[in-house]
């Protein structure tokens, strides 16, 4: 791994806890979706490289008027897929801001109950 790489994991783990970096909304939807960045990295169609030069960038605001034009911005800056992206971002925000308003267990009886659906889709 060269230094570069180390030098965005360092910056991207200690980004990771501040929601003004897109860095805390790829962990937030890493522990959302059970998923793992190698994941996000398909879904984003980039890089390891892109995908923690992704993290160090400011969140856009999922509700502002210029959302699109910004995500379009990061996403021609990183590498990235704009729809990912986007997906992922807006995602992790409507969820942090119905649980403003919603207790953590009616939450994790939504999530429960996704799961159980999509274990009977599979049967």
């Amino acid at each position: 791994m060269n230094d570069k790489i180390k030098l965005f994991e360092m910056a991207n783990k200690k980004l990771a806890n501040d929601s003004g970096f897109i860095a805390y909304y790829l962990k937030k939807y890493q522990e959302l979706e059970s998923v793992s960045a190698n994941a996000i990295c398909s879904e984003l169609n980039c890089s390891e490289e892109n995908y923690l030069r992704l993290s160090l960038c400011k969140t856009p605001d999922a509700y502002a008027e210029d959302f699109s034009t910004r995500i379009n911005d990061i996403s021609q800056h990183t590498g990235v897929s704009p729809f990912g992206l986007s997906k992922i971002i807006k995602r992790v925000a409507n969820i942090l801001k119905l649980s403003e308003n919603v207790s953590p267990a009616f939450l994790m009886a939504a999530r429960d109950k996704k799961r159980n659906n999509d274990n009977d889709k599979s049967n």
